[in-house]
């Protein structure tokens, strides 16, 4: 471990131990390379490995197969899921220029394009979305991921598919000491120019409560500014429009500024909300102000054949503001992906029509790789990290 050697295995079982610096020798372009052309019984345990033996699989038994990534938070299983998906793209586009169909070019940025590339700009964008700092880990994925991806007879990836479970809501609205809200929402603080900033009515992460409660504002060797061009960039990339783009980062504004939402009590226990403190997240979000308002601090209910207007308690009033902020972020997340498997599909039919016909063999042969969230034993622990961890069990 000492030397560099952070992987051993048991038949199909890779166990690997998180260094916490970089290794770039194990995963660059010529690592790869030999696990494409070595044996798999002379090669020694690794990421690329497990990827090598579960592509050989399918395509000598025609079968389907199946990656798994479990582990402590921490443990390097976001890393490992990267490494995987980019030896598996690589891969594709190896096979496709050995094949009689056209090989997938390159981009300008040196991203394969076709379904591979889609694959690879889709980890900027649920990196940004779904992962932040926890107490153990910097970039911690906070849900689940399922990517599928079906192939051919030679080996190329044909198409793709993602699934999620169990985006962590609670962390929009509340973060532990220690620990920070998903990196966009300080991408965007910290590498929006001044026209989007003005626009969207920006201020630091400083002065935001929902990037700055934890006191949490900064992660070691990660660069919010930069990382907000890369997740903007691959956004483009899987055919985010301009349009699209913009109503995006309007909701993440909107998230922000409901945050900043204050309420006060009447003497009777009413909840009451500032004139006017509601008109930057209604601006962004596209929301008229007493619409908002009612919608905050009034609930309705229904007695027989009438609908009453009840004033909510100031308690009431922020867990509403909360649970706005929560759902506005997970029905974006949904978005995202949904996007994400549409340029996947987009993609694999522009294919076909280039090729002018479809592969008639293997396709509902496929690999699939989970990515599952990691557990944590807290002192005290929330209901959805007991989902967690009982999913790794």
């Amino acid at each position: 471990f000492r030397c560099g050697s952070i992987y051993t295995a048991t038949g199909p079982l890779l166990i690997s131990v998180n260094p916490f610096h970089a290794l770039p020798e194990l995963y660059d372009d010529a690592a790869m390379h030999r696990f494409r052309s070595t044996p798999l019984e002379a090669c020694p345990p690794h990421v690329y490995a497990v990827a090598e033996g579960a592509r050989q699989a399918l395509l000598r038994d025609k079968g389907s197969q199946s990656i798994v990534i479990s582990g402590e938070s921490g443990a390097g299983k976001t890393e490992a899921a990267k490494y995987i998906m980019r030896y598996l793209t690589s891969a594709s586009s190896a096979s496709s220029s050995s094949a009689s169909t056209s090989p997938a070019p390159a981009s300008a940025s040196g991203v394969v394009e076709g379904v591979e590339g889609v694959i690879q700009r889709s980890n900027p964008i649920t990196e940004a979305f779904g992962n932040a700092k926890t107490q153990r880990n910097d970039n911690s994925s906070r849900f689940g991921k399922f990517l599928k991806m079906t192939m051919d007879r030679s080996g190329r990836i044909r198409s793709g598919h993602m699934d999620h479970y169990l985006l962590e809501k609670s962390r929009v609205t509340h973060q532990a000491s220690g620990e920070r809200n998903y990196h966009v929402l300080y991408q965007l603080c910290c590498g929006a120019d001044a026209e989007l900033r003005k626009r969207l009515h920006l201020k630091s992460v400083t002065e935001h409560r929902f990037t700055s409660q934890s006191e949490c504002l900064e992660v070691e060797n990660i660069d919010d500014s930069h990382e907000f061009a890369v997740t903007v960039e691959a956004l483009r990339g899987v055919g985010v429009t301009k349009t699209e783009e913009e109503s995006v980062l309007s909701v993440l504004a909107g998230v922000l500024h409901l945050g900043d939402l204050e309420f006060g009590a009447q003497k009777d226990g009413n909840s009451t909300i500032e004139e006017g403190m509601e008109s930057k997240a209604c601006e962004v979000l596209g929301l008229a102000s007493e619409v908002a308002r009612d919608a905050l601090c009034l609930r309705k209910i229904k007695a027989g054949l009438e609908t009453l207007s009840v004033p909510k308690s100031k308690v009431e009033a922020l867990a509403s503001r909360d649970a706005v902020a929560r759902s506005l972020y997970t029905k974006l997340f949904d978005w995202l992906i949904g996007k994400i498997n549409a340029a996947l599909l987009a993609k694999q039919q522009q294919q076909q029509q280039q090729e002018q016909h479809a592969p008639k063999e293997n396709q509902d042969v496929f690999i699939g790789l989970l990515d599952i969230f990691g557990f944590e034993i807290m002192e005290e622990n929330g209901f959805e990290q007991l989902c967690i961890n009982y999913a790794n069990e």
